[in-house]
């Protein structure tokens, strides 16, 4: 059975959201609780081009260097059907003080595509499911989500079997999976945190898959895209592909 077949065998079920800008969503007055069962479909990666004379990223962390919060993701891997590559696992490495504080304190994933003609996308809004290692397994929520209250996050410890007192407890136990549209263009992953007194907490990352080469990736990228690459530092040197993505999967879960 081919990688393809797999997938198609295990597709879990996403939904695109009508797309915002984001300073539609700053004037919203709040997030409302919305999930969404989680099921199979038969769709496939067939649109993701792999691109076989490269080495592919399927691992990222934002370059922001922001005290307070931050991630990793990675391409997930399900142990029973292989590589899923539009789901993406959201680890949180870094994460604010004050967030879980008050009930209402909320969570958001963004996504922004670059076109095939190299300009930026529409904003979009994405879904995300949680999910928690036990032993060699994962226990997962059955609904995806398309916003979050700390409220309701405690309502998900529970269901995947803790019991949290706060959100950097919560995040050292429990990530994120974010369900990505399957169209393979670059993209970047945004989470958003809604504190109090209309205060807002994000960072960005660049979303697997990609060019692990960061020269290759500069020379084929707008510079808002390609300064997101995780080996930016290295940008000059001549490194071979494999030294490069030796180096990428220091980033990964």
């Amino acid at each position: 059975m081919n990688n393809n077949q797999k997938i198609m065998n295990i597709q879990i079920s996403w939904q695109k959201i009508i797309t915002v800008t984001v300073s539609s969503l700053l004037l919203a007055s709040g997030c409302g609780f919305n999930k969404q069962n989680i099921s199979k479909n038969n769709q496939s990666l067939t649109n993701l081009t792999l691109g076989s004379q490269q080495s592919l990223a399927e691992c990222s962390i934002d370059m922001s260097q922001n005290p307070e919060l931050g991630i990793k993701l990675q391409v997930l891997d399900d142990p029973q059907f292989g590589k899923l590559y539009h789901l993406i696992r959201v680890k949180f490495i870094r994460i604010p003080d004050s967030f879980g504080s008050q009930d209402q304190h909320a969570l958001q994933l963004w996504t922004r595509t670059i076109t095939p003609s190299n300009t930026w996308g529409e904003w979009q809004n994405v879904r995300f499911y949680f999910q928690r290692r036990v032993g060699e397994s994962w226990l997962r929520t059955p609904y995806s989500y398309q916003d979050i209250t700390w409220e309701d996050m405690k309502r998900v410890a529970q269901y995947l079997g803790i019991s949290v007192s706060d959100a950097k407890q919560f995040f050292s136990q429990i990530e994120l999976v974010a369900i990505l549209d399957q169209e393979g263009n670059a993209k970047i992953i945004t989470p958003s945190l809604y504190l109090s007194n209309d205060s807002i907490k994000f960072v960005t990352a660049l979303a697997p898959l990609f060019d692990a080469n960061p020269n290759r990736y500069t020379n084929s990228k707008p510079s808002n895209l390609s300064k997101l690459h995780p080996l930016q530092s290295l940008i000059g040197t001549d490194f071979s592909d494999g030294q490069f993505l030796f180096e990428i999967q220091k980033f990964c879960l």
